[in-house]
């Protein structure tokens, strides 16, 4: 992926043996919100795979975060152009939900398009929150985040039931173990800063039509990580 990324990353970015030998989908997903961490995941996973001539498709899913949210296509565009990629990539599936029910909707909809044979793993860019006492009026926030297990595994896989079907379904995370500093840095390398960043938006603020808060925990963990939003 980059040689700055520790080599259990780069081993885990495609599994290919697994995928090869398990079955033929080989389109991956990846969970593109247009934030600053999934945009760069998709750039770097679209990098990879076009340089090594892999046989891969792309599956970006999003659910959009405002009725206006465009941020997830500004950065599609933008990555098949700069690596004049567009046939790696499948149409964008777009999930329009309830604003409450945004990350139950994520579950089910991974589900629906496993039973679907949309992809069987799926990219995301979860990452490691800043260090305690960083951001101090999202303490709770930051506490509640860090104690759970499960955001601090590179790889998960499992089976999944889906309307009485099993299906194998696996979801890679390259930056779980490095945070928004570091991902700034791989901004930096790979010239992205001002020119890919600056089409992100990681505001939680659902009534915002295209800026960013400033106040939220999101906004907040940007500013730490990026130095600007």
């Amino acid at each position: 992926l980059h040689n700055s990324l520790n080599e259990s990353m780069v081993n885990l970015l495609i599994p290919q043996a697994r995928i090869l030998e398990n079955n033929n989908n080989l389109t991956l997903g990846i969970w593109l919100s247009g934030g600053a961490d999934s945009s760069l995941l998709c750039y770097l996973l679209a990098k990879h795979i076009k340089d090594n001539n892999l046989p891969y498709k792309l599956q970006p899913v999003t659910i959009p975060k405002r009725p206006t949210d465009t941020h997830y296509a500004n950065v599609l565009e933008f990555v098949k152009k700069e690596l004049d990629c567009a046939d790696l990539f499948c149409t964008p599936i777009v999930y329009h939900t309830d604003n409450g029910s945004y990350e139950t909707s994520f579950e089910e909809l991974n589900l629906d398009n496993i039973s679907q044979g949309k992809y069987n793993w799926i990219y995301t860019g979860i990452n490691q929150t800043p260090p305690p006492n960083t951001i101090n009026e999202y303490a709770s926030e930051l506490e509640r985040v860090r104690s759970n297990d499960s955001l601090k595994m590179l790889f998960i896989n499992a089976i999944v039931e889906h309307e009485g079907t099993y299906y194998e379904f696996g979801e890679i995370r390259p930056f779980f173990n490095v945070d928004k500093r570091y991902l700034a840095t791989l901004y930096h390398q790979e010239e992205l800063f001002e020119t890919l960043f600056p089409l992100t938006n990681s505001c939680s603020q659902l009534d915002l039509v295209d800026d960013h808060c400033g106040k939220c925990w999101f906004c907040k963990e940007r500013i730490w990580g990026f130095g600007k939003l």
